[in-house]
């Protein structure tokens, strides 16, 4: 994903702090996220890069804030300020977890906002000079914390990738037990939080109508949200005449929103499989699955998601709980594969295109899985074409998200 270099006012150097704007003018934005995305390991990640991606294209001076994984290469992003290493998922976080579980008890804050508080984080936002910033774009809910520092632009935006509350809600009645409990208790605290974000934002960004509506719940004013068609990444390559397996997935299994997908396709559609068939599982948390049933290949986390992809006969995507959009769905429909896809991993992506069929019982999601292993082909162009009307849709989107807040601060200037 290429990075261009901003176009700047003729007069940048003169103006100072949260400068006046006019409709449509150009803004130097302080973005702050939980992990730096350049290594696009997950979809949130991704994600994020489609809006960075795009506020860059359009001009604005966009400066991001965020934690690097342990282990991962420093970014190369022109503007780009590194927090320090912290572990992203909690699955990889070890005794941290049970310190982050302490502090939130004790703080009676979410688990969620806690494992990203630090000083280095603060000092890395102050490097930031978020007092030259006209706008801050709060990247998840999980930044919420962020909202109680001084010093941070007034004009914010709240980039809601899930609506946090209902998401760990419904996570707590698929576990129970003590699980349940403490996903019942970050939903509790996540609404006020996610209340106070939407009050304090001037736009609240989401990623499916169904999300605004359910944010809009709690919205001061629903007309504040916005919704975004993310494109994800292109992924898009060339059709392998013989594809080495049967079945594939991706996706970021360490999470356990994702990793309840897989375990549903694991425990009620594979028994329903044929035997002989070769099922391959890519991405974090997937190592080891080899052992789980002879027909399967755990490959951990693969270089190239688009050549895993076409490596495939038939792509699977067998999300139960989710909020927000799947990128990996998005992208799989581009790449021209038949996939088979619950309605959770197809949710609000409008306009599906016909080598991709829905299925939501786990005897459906297997007969199709079978016929289209027998009769489905590639449909790459197909899967290109939808995908380039959905990123012109995403960046036309954007640029009238950020030309309507320069209306909105220049008539409150005026």
């Amino acid at each position: 994903m290429d990075y261009h270099e901003p176009r700047r006012p003729p007069d940048r150097h003169a103006e100072t702090g949260a400068r006046r704007r006019g409709a449509g003018a150009l803004m130097r934005i302080l973005f702050a996220t939980t992990v730096l995305p350049h290594e696009r390991r997950t979809g949130g990640e991704i994600a994020t890069l489609n809006f960075l991606e795009a506020l860059t294209a359009l001009g604005h001076e966009v400066h991001v804030v965020g934690y690097r994984r342990p282990g991962a290469v420093a970014a190369q992003g022109k503007g780009w300020i590194d927090a320090g290493t912290r572990p992203i998922e909690l699955a990889e976080a070890g005794w941290r977890r049970s310190v982050w579980a302490g502090q939130a008890l004790a703080l009676g804050a979410p688990l969620t906002n806690v494992k990203f508080t630090s000083r280095a984080y603060r000092n890395a936002l102050a490097a930031a000079k978020p007092e030259a910033a006209d706008l801050l774009v709060l990247d998840h809910a999980h930044m919420g914390w962020l909202d109680a520092l001084r010093g941070l632009p007034r004009n914010r935006i709240f980039l809601a990738h899930n609506v946090e509350h209902r998401l760990y809600s419904t996570m707590a009645e698929y576990r129970g037990g003590p699980a349940g409990w403490l996903y019942r208790r970050e939903a509790a605290l996540l609404e006020p939080l996610e209340r106070r974000l939407l009050h304090r934002s001037c736009q609240t960004w989401c990623l499916t109508r169904a999300d605004a509506a359910a944010l809009g719940q709690l919205s001061p004013d629903p007309g504040r949200l916005r919704v975004f068609d993310l494109p994800g990444q292109a992924v898009a390559g060339e059709a392998l005449a013989i594809p080495s397996y049967d079945i594939g997935m991706i996706g970021s299994w360490n999470w356990e929103v994702n990793r309840t997908g897989l375990q549903w396709f694991l425990d009620k559609v594979l028994p329903r499989l044929p035997k002989g068939l070769r099922i391959a599982v890519a991405g974090s948390g997937s190592e080891g699955l080899d052992r789980v049933d002879p027909r399967l290949v755990g490959l951990g986390r693969v270089p190239d998601a688009g050549r895993f992809m076409q490596e495939c006969h038939v792509l699977a995507a067998p999300a139960v709980v989710g909020s927000g959009v799947q990128l990996k769905t998005i992208e799989g429909i581009a790449a021209g594969r038949p996939m088979v896809a619950t309605s959770v991993a197809l949710r609000d992506i409008r306009d599906v295109p016909d080598h991709v069929r829905m299925a939501d019982s786990p005897e459906v999601f297997a007969r199709a899985l079978c016929h289209a292993r027998r009769a489905g082909a590639p449909s790459p162009r197909a899967g290109s074409q939808w995908l380039a009307r959905r990123r012109d849709r995403f960046f036309r989107q954007v640029a009238m998200a950020t030309f309507d807040l320069g209306v909105a601060d220049g008539a409150s200037h005026g």
